[in-house]
């Protein structure tokens, strides 16, 4: 859960945020130790349901939601089905956002640069809602790692929040 980490790490003034996880399986056992855990105890709500569903959805209190960020699974047999499901479960989350609050952002994940183009056909993206290609992300930062080798450490220094190690007395 390495985006709980990130995106609740204090650096970045989201630590008083509620973080709500909308999954249609029950919690891992690593789910359920991070739900336990006293870093996300009272933010994090997880909740077994369907985006596709709008009673789910108004279960999440969606409607009082800044925005929703619709994650891929990395590891998936078929990225293509994957990320046709992540589409649909943006374009439900955005109708269901606009029947109930107005427009929210959406930030939406893929695997794959060539399925962003389904999300942006379907007339839905405003100017708020962003897609992140993982395959794109990647593929980039290698070919700017081959022209300037230690890119790729760079930035990915530059983008992950650190703690702060009290130093050592000697």
């Amino acid at each position: 859960m390495d985006f709980l980490k990130e995106f609740l790490h204090e650096d970045h003034g989201n630590a008083d945020m509620k973080v709500v996880i909308l999954s249609p399986e029950h919690p891992s056992d690593e789910m359920l130790g991070i739900l336990r855990s006293t870093t996300y105890k009272a933010n994090l709500i997880y909740i077994e349901g369907s985006c596709l569903q709008n009673k789910d959805l108004k279960r999440c209190d969606l409607s009082k939601s800044k925005a929703c960020f619709v994650l891929s699974n990395q590891y998936c047999a078929d990225p293509d089905e994957e990320d046709s499901s992540n589409i649909i479960r943006a374009l439900a989350v955005k109708r269901f956002a606009r029947a109930t609050q107005g427009d929210m952002q959406v930030i939406l994940q893929i695997i794959r640069p060539e399925n962003k183009l389904h999300f942006i056909a379907s007339k839905q993206q405003s100017e708020i809602d962003q897609i992140v290609c993982i395959n794109e992300i990647k593929m980039s930062m290698l070919g700017q790692n081959c022209l300037c080798p230690g890119f790729s450490t760079l930035i990915g220094n530059l983008i992950q929040s650190s703690d702060s190690v009290p130093p050592e007395d000697a």
